[in-house]
């Protein structure tokens, strides 16, 4: 601290270097949440279509149970696959948070167990039994995948909404560097320049007296003092100088007295 009360050019250092630091903060912060968001979308959306695919499931379950054809089956089983490949999609995985404490992935895996111990192997019943689907279980399956899909979105939601933390903080910091560096420059160089400035035209204009009332240890502070003790030794010499022409013109005087009298 004391350092930067000595050096003008350190504490305008200082606060260039706290901005830059805000501002790689910021670019930093929205680095790491793209980074962390990527695959966000396609995720939620592969989510997303487990519903429909549920729901198409059932439907082709109940064409087929209505009337048993090669295509129905063929529709049901593709249907089946499809789902099975979309719920172990390595865009779906990618989203899911590496710890399974986190409630989100074991919603997942709650998912991927209720699918292959009691969803599947009931519609693979159905299927062969011929039978009605149930839409109450497929419904209740549905509903875990909502949640799962809910969690996604909030998830994101979290990591877009940290992004903007960092950077409304950020933003406040840098503001508020900018106006202590503002204030600083306005009263640790903008004012003792003034005086200066007054102080040279002052002396420029043969006024000696004129002084910089400004006293600080950093660099303008030394340039006031040496400014005045410069004035200062400058009116010394003038007053000397005075004095030696008064003595000058004194004897100057009295010489011409002295050969007036003679004259005379």
């Amino acid at each position: 601290m004391l350092f930067f009360n000595k050096s003008i050019i350190s504490r305008i250092g200082a606060s260039m270097l706290a901005i830059s630091l805000m501002a790689l903060v910021s670019m930093l912060g929205s680095v790491m949440v793209a980074q962390n968001t990527k695959g966000d979308a396609a995720g939620i959306n592969v989510a997303g279509s487990l519903r429909m695919l549920s729901y198409q499931i059932t439907t082709q379950l109940g064409q087929y149970y209505r009337l048993p054809s090669t295509e129905h089956w063929s529709q049901v089983t593709d249907s089946i696959k499809q789902f099975e490949l979309r719920l172990n999609s390595p865009i779906l995985k990618q989203v899911m948070p590496p710890s399974g404490d986190s409630g989100l992935h074991q919603t997942y895996t709650h998912v991927v167990n209720q699918w292959l111990q009691q969803v599947r192997p009931a519609l693979e019943r159905t299927l062969q039994l011929q039978q009605a689907p149930k839409i109450a279980d497929i419904s209740a399956f549905v509903e875990v995948i909502d949640s799962m899909v809910l969690m996604l979105e909030r998830s994101t939601e979290a990591k877009i909404a940290l992004l903007s933390l960092v950077q409304a903080i950020s933003l406040a910091m840098t503001l508020l560097i900018i106006f202590v560096a503002m204030m600083d420059i306005k009263n640790k160089v903008l004012r003792p320049l003034k005086l200066l400035l007054r102080a040279a035209q002052q002396t420029g204009q043969g006024n000696l007296k004129g002084r910089v009332d400004y006293y600080s240890d950093d660099e303008l502070g030394l340039l006031s003092r040496s400014f005045n003790q410069m004035a200062s030794e400058l009116a010394k010499i003038y007053a000397d100088l005075e004095q030696r022409v008064a003595n000058k013109t004194s004897a100057l005087q009295q010489s011409n007295e002295a050969l007036q009298l003679l004259y005379d």
